[in-house]
């Protein structure tokens, strides 16, 4: 049936294919919400820009009202480059942000068909279309609003750029290519700008290979240069914005130069090594033989079996994608950063290099002309792999399997706080939404002075009952930040084997029973009572006026216990209600409002 559909027909049927079941993903696992707090930050920042601003000033309390993904340093903004924001805005300013993935997906599936079907032939095309578009990896991701989506849909597309750029018959038509890799790549830096770094020397080196053919298409390479530094304005730009400067990015200006690439000590304390980055490679690599097609066979296993028989008629573009996917995994091996969200989500972009390694394996297999009986258990190996994979709901390690993963990950993330308050029957009021004592004490350092990366590593050596007393002097105003910073560093480090105790959630080291003073002991007994909300939930429910002053009929805060007495002055003339979560009858997370006194 694939096989007969007229090219344009079949290009239609995938777009639509993929973009529906991702939006149902979304829809049904997703919730048309979110699962981790860079979703959060960028939906805020979205909100940010639809509103005519790059940024906020920065709210009198900033502890009650910010992440640790949000920069309040100066202004009020994301820590993500621009671009993510930009993408999810433009679905924002539609009431439809949640569709913006499936949709990039949709167009990410055509573009891996149409770079096969140019590179190869129209069965392998046809081939890696259909595995793209039933592929749980690229599916799942494309239903979430991460913007690792937008960098695969970018990077296929400039491969088929690459492709006219390599197959035009005029200047013309190669310059307009050539201005469309630069476009497209320049594009991409704004989203995850070492992803588009990477793109970019790995599709320079394969231009330049082939300029040994066409040494006249040289200004094509500076053509492409200006396509790329236009399409990455809006990055350079919002930097020198913000960050003071357009190479300096708000990761920096967040975390410190510990957050770069590289092996040396991330902003957490901790050094990262290299033996440490062939180990996360290791895992990365291992990972994607489950989840990338999710089939009975382990991907990479077949990865290597399809190089191997296809060793002596590989072509430039199997070289060029071998490229792009090396490249990538010793790009991340490099970042101490650990990217597991539904799989090694920094390989995400070069999923189709194991996708077209598949179906030429597959088309291989089915058209070599020794055994007939190889022909007819290939195609039958290749349909038990997308039945297994999608026909069995009860399989453990299958699509059905990672889709019940991830519809179970996170639950606190997806309450529904408009339906929350719909319920509660309110229409004006303060909502804190209670968190854990290591995120509660996270935030009054912060909002005593101390940074984000001093905050992470002083949580992970030293006392937290210490902590919090340093803290809470600050908010007296019995010390002030520079104090602060200078008592924080004479704590001593806990020691290996001192931890008394967990938090809830576990993040927090004490000394000994004597460091339990009695604040200290009944912030850290409240966590008994669970029904923690963490407050990134609402950050994209804030409202603020024309100033970027927060406003509205209902504020969102997270809630600091005693510390909470700082928003009397401020929003005393409101009703005021905790937001805790509990289970509803079908054990689906949900929300409920509390009033306090």
């Amino acid at each position: 049936w694939v096989s007969e559909l007229p090219s344009p027909l079949l290009g239609l049927v995938l777009f639509v294919g993929s973009t529906a079941i991702a939006a149902t993903i979304a829809m049904q696992v997703f919730r048309r919400g979110v699962t981790t707090t860079d979703e959060l930050a960028q939906l805020w920042h979205a909100k940010v820009l639809l509103s005519g601003r790059l940024t906020l000033p920065v709210d009198a309390d900033p502890e009650f009202f910010s992440l640790d993904t949000i920069v309040d340093a100066g202004q009020w903004f994301s820590q993500f480059p621009i671009g993510g924001p930009m993408l999810l805005a433009i679905g924002t300013a539609f009431g439809a942000q949640w569709l913006v993935n499936p949709i990039l997906t949709g167009l990410s599936v055509v573009a891996c068909y149409q770079f096969a079907r140019t590179a190869y032939d129209e069965p392998t095309g046809r081939l890696v279309g259909t595995i793209s578009a039933l592929a749980p990896s690229v599916l799942i991701m494309g239903a979430t609003m991460m913007n690792h989506p937008a960098v695969l849909c970018l990077l296929m597309w400039t491969l088929v750029s690459v492709q006219s750029w390599t197959l035009a018959t005029s200047r013309a038509s190669a310059v307009r290519a050539a201005l469309t890799v630069g476009l497209l790549l320049g594009i991409m830096a704004t989203i995850r700008p070492l992803d588009a770094v990477v793109a970019a020397c790995v599709v320079g080196v394969f231009q330049l290979v082939r300029l040994r053919a066409t040494p006249a298409a040289i200004w094509d390479l500076g053509v492409q240069i200006i396509g790329g530094l236009i399409g990455a304005a809006p990055l350079l730009i919002a930097n020198a914005r913000t960050t003071g400067s357009a190479l300096k990015f708000a990761y920096e200006l967040q975390w410190g130069g510990g957050h770069g690439l590289g092996f040396h000590v991330d902003p957490y304390g901790h050094l990262y090594t290299p033996r440490e980055g062939l180990e996360r490679a290791m895992t990365y690599v291992g990972e994607l033989n489950m989840y990338v097609t999710a089939w009975p066979a382990p991907a990479i296993l077949l990865m290597i079996v399809a190089l191997v028989m296809l060793r002596r008629v590989l072509t430039r573009w199997d070289y060029l994608l071998l490229g792009l996917f090396f490249a990538q995994v010793v790009a991340y091996a490099a970042y101490w950063g650990n990217g597991e969200l539904l799989g090694p989500r920094f390989l995400f972009p070069v999923l189709p290099v194991i996708i077209v390694l598949l179906a030429r394996l597959v088309r291989h297999l089915s058209t070599t002309p020794q055994s007939a009986t190889l022909r007819r258990a290939a195609v039958g190996f290749f349909a038990a792999c997308l039945v297994l994979t999608w026909c069995i709901p009860s399989m453990p390690l299958n699509a059905w399997g990672l889709l019940r993963a991830a519809t179970s990950a996170r639950q606190s993330l997806r309450i529904d706080i408009n339906e929350a308050t719909r319920r509660a029957g309110i229409s004006r009021g303060l909502v804190l939404l209670r968190e854990p004592f290591a995120a509660r004490l996270t935030r009054r350092l912060w909002g005593a002075g101390l940074s984000r990366s001093a905050t992470a590593i002083a949580l992970s050596r030293k006392d937290g009952c210490a902590l919090l007393d340093l803290a809470v002097s600050a908010e007296s105003g019995a010390i002030d930040a520079p104090a602060l910073r200078a008592s924080v560093a004479q704590l001593s480090d806990v020691g290996d084997g001192e931890l008394v105790m967990e938090t809830a959630d576990g993040l927090v080291q004490f000394t000994s029973p004597e460091s339990f003073t009695p604040r200290c002991k009944a912030e850290v007994d409240s966590d008994e009572n669970g029904g923690f909300v963490p407050f990134g939930l609402a950050l994209p429910h804030q409202q603020f006026d024309e100033g970027g002053v927060l406003t509205g009929d209902i504020i969102y805060a997270a809630d600091l216990g005693d510390h909470n007495t700082v928003l009397r002055a401020r929003f005393g003339d409101r009703p005021w209600y905790r937001l805790v979560s509990t289970r509803d009858a079908s054990g689906v997370t949900v929300g409920t409002l509390i009033p306090v006194p």
